[in-house]
């Protein structure tokens, strides 16, 4: 068994944000989200989705404001529960091949976008029955238990499951709705900032080595279709608008630049900023040293082949796409830590001002407040990196003690500012040199 230090529920990222957004309110009726997609992570056949690539799938095409119902739960369980009975007998009756009770229609999203669950059509259908009989103390239970699981949740719905009319929940409504998810009939795609293709693996490979919509660049790929070897026959293929920025791998997947010039941009944005705040020189420094160092852990041999980068040099944006399997949840961050350590001018550093580096550079992604992943991570033994990772977390609480939480957020803003800026940099001198 690997070693993971990112624990999936902790006080520090609660599942339920609701309460920290709108306070505690009495009587207040748990709401749940209702989205209709016609690209959902399912394969007919072959190994199963793993939680890991359910949450990466949404995580890299995820529910846009403009196509989300949101409404009380007891709503949405006695509609579901009733709209996949309705469904499940009309294919009956009609000998249909659309949806089969097998096949998975709804993801139930957290708010922190982990999986909390998947239904299949026969699963949603047996709710109603429960619903209507209620016979035991079990069937009062199960109910109790998949209230629980929709309460705060998203549902990523398939969009063959239908329900909905004139932007109402309608548990007799056959009628397929429009999805944002195929970028046709909908919002422009700088606005929804996604869109998802099902491409045969032939042609996904000719598309890569053709000339693509520069307005697109791919964010992830999931293979729809598996031959017995696991060998991908079919990709869903999500791709971002160009300016979007969903995850942080999307600001490494644009124009190739190398690391070493990205950095360098980095430090130049980063005094641009420390100068413009009036920043005294101690820390102008600190600040630019942290943004000199911030991505020396995409040196790693993993992170190259994963994000594609070509073999003429070491990379720090690529064109992708990159390989989540290869990745292995490597972050780059905590490699960037490990390869600085034994650098001069950090070990000159006093310890406060050394803390306060190490930790911009390791949390400058979101990460390591307190905790990060050390998956993939192949600079050091698993021991190590615990022990490591175990000193983030310690780094943190002392820099919180002495900034304050929103002052070390500060902090952490301005080396994201930078690093952001720089990559802007990067996609205009690309966006000057083509209309040149």
């Amino acid at each position: 068994m690997g070693h993971e230090t990112s624990l999936e529920k902790h006080t520090g990222r609660p599942d339920d944000l609701q309460p920290w957004l709108r306070g505690w309110i009495e009587d207040d009726r748990p709401q749940t989200r209702v989205v209709w997609r016609k690209y959902l992570p399912v394969r007919a056949e072959g190994r199963p989705p793993s939680r890991k690539e359910i949450e990466a799938f949404f995580e890299a095409a995820p529910p846009h404001l403009s196509e989300i119902l949101e409404t009380e739960t007891y709503c949405v369980v006695d509609w579901i529960a009733a709209r996949a009975k309705h469904v499940s007998k009309q294919q009956e009756r009609e000998n249909a091949e659309v949806l089969c009770n097998e096949d998975v229609v709804v993801f139930a999203l957290g708010p922190d976008g982990r999986l909390r669950k998947h239904f299949t059509l026969a699963e949603l259908a047996s709710k109603e029955k429960q619903d209507k009989e209620e016979k035991s103390e079990k069937e009062k239970e199960d109910k109790q238990e998949f209230f629980g699981r929709l309460a705060g949740a998203t549902l990523i719905l398939d969009v063959r499951l239908g329900g909905l009319k004139d932007g109402l929940l309608d548990d007799k409504e056959d009628t397929p709705p429009q999805t944002a998810d195929n970028g046709q009939n909908w919002l422009s795609g700088d606005v929804i900032g996604f869109r998802v293709k099902s491409v045969e693996a032939s042609a996904a490979a000719a598309r890569d080595n053709n000339s693509r919509d520069n307005n697109w660049r791919e964010r992830f790929r999931f293979a729809s279709a598996l031959t017995q070897e696991g060998e991908a026959t079919r990709w869903l293929i999500v791709e971002k608008w160009r300016h979007d920025a969903a995850t942080e791998e999307d600001r490494s997947v644009t124009n190739p630049q190398r690391l070493d010039e990205h950095e360098c941009w980095t430090v130049k944005r980063a005094f641009r900023i420390a100068k413009a705040l009036n920043l005294d020189r101690k820390h102008r420094r600190l600040l630019a040293l942290a943004a000199r160092f911030h991505d020396e852990g995409k040196r790693a041999k993993r992170w190259q082949q994963a994000f594609n980068a070509p073999n003429d040099g070491v990379y720090a944006k690529t064109e992708g796409p990159i390989n989540y399997q290869l990745l292995d949840g490597y972050r780059h961050e905590l490699g960037s830590l490990l390869r600085i350590r034994n650098d001069k001018r950090i070990q000159a550093l006093p310890e406060e001002d050394r803390d306060l580096v190490t930790h911009l550079i390791t949390a400058h992604h979101g990460f390591a407040r307190p905790v990060i992943s050390t998956s993939g991570c192949e600079d050091a033994p698993p021991s190590a990196l615990e022990e490591k990772a175990a000193e983030i977390a310690l780094r943190f609480a002392r820099l919180q003690a002495r900034w304050g939480p929103w002052g070390l957020a500060w902090w952490e803003a301005l080396l994201r500012a930078a690093d952001q800026q720089a990559s802007r940099d990067n996609e205009a001198q690309a966006a000057a040199q083509g209309g040149a």
